[in-house]
C-alpha cells in the first residue's frame, strides 16, 4: 500500500509541449526549442524526476524567455527558480543548474564554481583548506550560439565546473522575436560599419552567424538570393558569408536535418533598397508609441494617472502576450483609439468578470460571492490593460497636436508621392520653408523633413540645401548628418544617374478595398512589392540572383519574370520601385480570386526593419491566410529601425567623419 501511495504522489515525468503546431510563427519555433529540445530532456531524466532545477539567464536570454515562455510552463519542466547570471545567488547544491546564456556570459558560469560557498565544518590547524561545496549539483549549459574551442577551454580550465557539466550545447537561439513573423538580430551597433565607405571585412561574420541561428531554429537550409548591383553591396556580402557559415554549421552538426515541406528562400536585402521608409512619420499605433513615448525595446516606462487621480510610475511591456496590443498595433492611430474605447465598453458590458463588479466594487446582483472574488484578478488585469492603452493613445494624440505631426506627415507624403509618380507637387517648397522657419517645430522633425526633401527631389544643389538648413537654424554639426546620405546613394549635386531613388517600373495595379487609406499613411514600402513579386513568381532573377547554382530557376517560379529595367547605376540595379495609393485608392490585397500558393520566404534586411515594413508583412500574411494558417513569410533585420534611431545612426556616422 505504501509503495502504491508513493507511486501516486511521485511527480510524473514532464511531457512535451502540447501547443498546436503553428509553423508560421517564430514564437512557436522558439517555444518548441526551449521547452521540448532544451528543458524536456533534462526534466525527464529518471533520477531527476523528483528534483528541481534553477534556470539561470543573462540579459539577452531573459528577453527570449520572457517573450516565449509562460511561468507555469517552466514549472512543468521542473524549473523552480529563474535567476540572473550576474546576480549574487545563493548556493543550491541539491539543484541542477540550467544555464541559458550567450557565450560572453561563460566567464560568469566559471565564477560560480570558483567562488562556491565553503563546505560545512572547519579544518585542523596547519591542514589544507577544506574542500569547497559545489554551488549546484549538476550543470547544463545551453549557449545561444558560438559554441567553440574557446568556450570549451574556459570550462575545462575550471575542474570544479568541468566535472559537473552534463550538457553543453549550442541551441541556436541568437535572435529576438519581435512579432510572430518579425525577428531582429539585435545588432544596431553595426549600422555605421555596414554602410561605411569601406566596411570592415569582419562586420559580416556576426550577422551571418545570427542568420544561421534563425535558420537552425526554423530547421531550414534555404536557397539564398540577394540584390544585384555594382560597388559595395552589403546584401551580397552577408549572403556569401551566410552560405559559408551555414555550410560550416552542417559539417559540425551532422545530425541537422531540414524540416519537411517546401524549400525556403532566404532573400537578403539592405537598407538602401528603401531609404525613405526610416525617415517618414508613420501614423500606426505602434509607430506613434515609439515616436512620442520613450521606449527601450518592448519596455515603456512612463507615468499614469490612477483611478484616484494620483500619478504613478508604470513599467509596460508591449509584446505578444498583450492581446490588446497585438490587435491594435498596426492600425491607424485614430482607428486604434476608437477600437480601444469600443472594446473597453464591450468588456464592461459583456465580460463575465466585469459583470461581477460595478465602479470597482462587487455588484449587488452577484449571487455567488466566491465566484466574484475568484474573477476579481482577471477583471482588474484586463481593466488596467485597457486603461493603460487608452492613456498611451491619449499621450500620443497630445504629442501629435503639439508637434503638428499631422501637417508634417501630410507634406512628407506629398513629397513622396511626387517622387513615386514622377510629378512635382505644387506648393511643397513653400510649405517646407514654413515648417523649417517655425520656432515651435522640433529640430528632429525639421531634420527629417530635410531628409525627405533630399531623398525625393530629382535634383538639388548644395547651395539650395544649405539655404534650407539656414532657414531651419540647424547647427553645422547637426547639418553634417545630411551629407552622410551620400553613403546611401542620395546627395546634393548628385548628377544624372547618381541617385538611387529611381522608379524602375510603373506602380503595380491597385485593387479597391473596403478599408480607407489615410492621407498620412499612403506610402507603401518597397518590401511589399518585392514580397508580392516573389509570391506571384515574378521576382526578377537578374535583379535578385541566387548564390546557389540552378536553385532560383523556373522550378521555383510560377510565371516568367519581367525583363530587368535598364540600369543607371547601382541604385537602378537595385530596382527601387516605389508604390503609392492616392485619393481614396486602397492598399494592395492581391488581384485575382485564385491566388497562388505561397512558398516559404525568409527575408533579412541589413540595416534594420521599419514599422511600415512590419505592417506590410502583417498585411500580406493576413491576406494569404488559408484555413486559419498564415503563410510562412518572415521578415527580420539587424535591428528594429525607428526614425529616431536612424537619425542617431546618421549623427554617429557624421561624427566618425565617414561623410567627408
Amino acid at each position: 500500500m505504501r509503495r502504491e501511495r508513493e507511486r501516486r504522489e511521485r511527480p510524473a515525468p514532464a511531457e512535451p509541449s502540447l501547443e498546436a503546431p503553428d509553423t508560421s510563427s517564430l514564437l512557436y519555433h522558439c517555444r518548441t526549442k526551449i521547452l521540448d529540445h532544451m528543458l524536456l530532456p533534462i526534466s525527464g531524466i529518471p533520477e531527476r524526476v523528483e528534483k528541481q532545477n534553477v534556470l539561470i539567464l543573462d540579459d539577452f536570454t531573459i528577453r527570449i524567455i520572457s517573450e516565449s515562455i509562460k511561468t507555469h510552463e517552466l514549472t512543468e519542466k521542473r524549473v523552480l527558480l529563474v535567476e540572473k547570471v550576474t546576480a549574487n545567488r545563493e548556493a543550491l547544491p541539491a539543484f541542477d543548474a540550467i544555464y541559458f546564456v550567450t557565450p560572453q556570459s561563460v566567464d560568469e558560469i566559471v565564477k560560480d564554481f570558483q567562488q562556491a560557498a565553503p563546505a560545512a565544518g572547519g579544518s585542523k590547524k596547519g591542514a589544507a583548506p577544506p574542500a569547497r561545496a559545489a554551488k549546484y549539483r549538476n550543470v547544463h549549459i545551453f549557449l545561444t550560439s558560438g559554441l567553440g574551442p574557446a568556450v570549451a577551454q574556459k570550462i575545462q580550465g575550471c575542474p570544479a565546473l568541468a566535472q559537473r557539466v552534463r550538457t553543453l550545447s549550442d541551441c541556436g537561439l541568437d535572435f529576438y522575436v519581435e512579432e510572430k513573423a518579425i525577428y531582429s538580430t539585435n545588432q544596431a551597433a553595426l549600422f555605421p560599419l555596414i554602410f561605411a565607405e569601406r566596411p570592415p571585412q569582419d562586420v559580416w561574420m556576426p550577422i551571418a552567424l545570427k542568420l544561421v541561428s534563425v535558420c537552425v531554429t526554423l530547421g531550414v537550409d534555404p536557397v539564398v538570393r540577394y540584390i544585384a548591383g555594382s560597388g559595395k553591396n552589403p546584401s551580397l556580402s552577408v549572403a556569401r558569408m551566410f552560405r559559408n557559415c551555414m555550410a560550416t554549421y552542417k559539417e559540425r552538426n551532422a545530425s541537422f536535418r531540414e524540416a519537411p515541406g517546401p524549400k525556403y528562400t532566404l532573400l537578403v536585402l539592405d537598407r538602401i533598397v528603401d531609404i525613405l521608409s526610416p525617415v517618414l512619420h508613420d501614423f500606426s499605433y505602434r509607430s506613434m508609441i515609439y515616436e512620442c513615448i520613450e521606449a527601450t525595446g518592448h519596455h515603456l516606462k512612463t507615468k499614469f494617472t490612477s483611478a484616484s487621480g494620483a500619478q504613478q510610475d508604470r513599467d509596460i511591456f508591449l509584446n505578444e502576450g498583450d492581446s490588446i496590443w497585438v490587435k491594435n498595433r498596426h492600425l491607424f492611430m485614430g482607428d486604434a483609439f476608437q477600437n480601444l474605447q469600443a472594446d473597453m465598453r464591450d468588456f464592461n458590458a459583456n465580460n463575465d468578470a466585469a459583470q461581477c463588479f460595478q465602479d470597482g466594487h462587487i455588484s449587488p446582483n452577484v449571487r455567488n460571492l466566491g465566484v466574484a472574488i475568484q474573477k476579481l484578478p482577471e477583471y482588474q488585469r484586463l481593466n488596467e490593460k485597457f486603461g493603460q492603452h487608452i492613456q498611451l493613445a491619449e499621450m500620443c494624440n497630445t504629442q501629435v497636436d503639439r508637434r503638428q505631426l499631422n501637417d508634417i506627415a501630410t507634406l512628407e507624403q506629398d513629397m513622396a508621392y511626387g517622387m513615386c509618380v514622377g510629378q512635382k507637387v505644387r506648393g511643397h517648397v513653400s510649405r517646407l520653408t514654413r515648417f523649417l522657419q517655425a520656432p515651435n517645430i522640433m529640430r528632429e522633425d525639421k531634420l527629417r523633413l530635410l531628409l525627405v526633401h533630399l531623398i525625393t527631389t530629382d535634383s538639388i544643389s548644395r547651395e539650395e540645401l544649405q539655404a534650407f538648413v539656414s532657414q531651419a537654424r540647424i547647427p553645422p554639426d547637426e547639418a553634417r548628418l545630411l551629407d552622410t546620405m551620400r553613403l546611401f546613394g542620395v546627395e546634393a549635386d548628385a548628377g544624372e544617374g547618381g541617385r538611387r531613388m529611381k522608379k524602375q517600373r510603373p506602380p503595380r495595379d491597385r485593387v479597391a478595398q473596403q478599408q480607407e487609406v489615410y492621407q498620412v499613411m499612403q506610402y507603401i514600402p518597397v518590401i511589399e512589392d518585392i514580397v508580392r513579386d516573389f509570391i506571384e513568381g515574378r521576382l526578377s532573377d537578374a535583379q535578385y540572383p541566387s548564390l546557389d547554382e540552378g536553385a532560383a530557376t523556373a522550378t521555383e517560379t510560377a510565371a516568367p519574370a519581367p525583363a530587368p529595367a535598364p540600369s543607371t547605376g547601382r541604385g537602378a540595379a537595385k530596382g527601387f520601385a516605389m508604390n503609392w495609393t492616392r485619393g481614396g485608392a486602397k492598399a494592395p490585397r492581391g488581384g485575382s480570386a485564385a491566388q497562388p500558393a505561397v512558398r516559404p520566404l525568409l527575408i533579412y534586411l541589413v540595416g534594420g526593419v521599419t514599422s511600415e515594413e512590419m505592417r506590410a508583412i502583417d498585411r500580406i500574411r493576413k491576406e494569404f491566410t488559408r484555413g486559419g494558417v498564415q503563410p510562412p513569410i518572415f521578415l527580420g533585420g539587424s535591428e528594429i529601425l525607428y526614425p529616431k534611431s536612424f537619425v542617431e545612426h546618421l549623427r554617429e556616422m557624421s561624427r566618425l567623419g565617414q561623410s567627408s
